[in-house]
């Protein structure tokens, strides 16, 4: 898991902070390798650029384990949802680090046509299945995993 957040208009990942590693949960609490730094997660960074190049309010989020029912609970939350395929990505994009991300956002945004809650994707090979959660700030994105946790641990 990781979190990220721009800087308005943010155009490069340096221009994105993010915790360098990963985010884990101890049981107890979240525990992170070092503290957050600009250009401190790519992979996330990444996600929130390429959000903002549609939307630019969408400048934070976090990456979370796919799991269908997170799916499905976002939806009965009336998050707007959309996904892409990686066994539909270019080559010419899938051969550049980095750039699988930003290909794969700019699709889910594509297709649905409206500012996105969640992106997600099913993985492939040597892809781990993932669900990326956007917002405006941390804050917002926060309140939209509580939420979503709420209505799980209802369930």
């Amino acid at each position: 898991m990781n979190f990220a957040y721009a800087l308005p208009q943010a155009e490069r990942i340096e221009e994105v902070a993010g915790f360098p590693g990963r985010l884990t949960w101890d049981g107890e609490k979240l525990t992170s390798v070092a503290s957050p730094r600009f250009g401190g997660s790519g992979h996330v960074g990444r996600v929130v650029l390429a959000a903002m190049k549609h939307y630019p309010f969408l400048r934070s989020a976090i990456n979370i384990k796919y799991e269908p029912k997170i799916i499905e609970v976002a939806k009965k939350l009336g998050f707007n949802v959309s996904s892409f395929n990686r066994k539909a990505e270019p080559k010419d994009v899938k051969i550049v680090e980095g750039k699988s991300l930003s290909w794969g956002v700019e699709e889910a945004l594509k297709t649905a046509g409206v500012p996105l809650d969640i992106i997600y994707d099913v993985g492939d090979v040597g892809k781990e299945p993932m669900i990326r959660i956007l917002g405006e700030n941390p804050f917002k994105v926060v309140e939209k995993v509580l939420r979503i946790l709420d209505m799980l641990n209802k369930v």
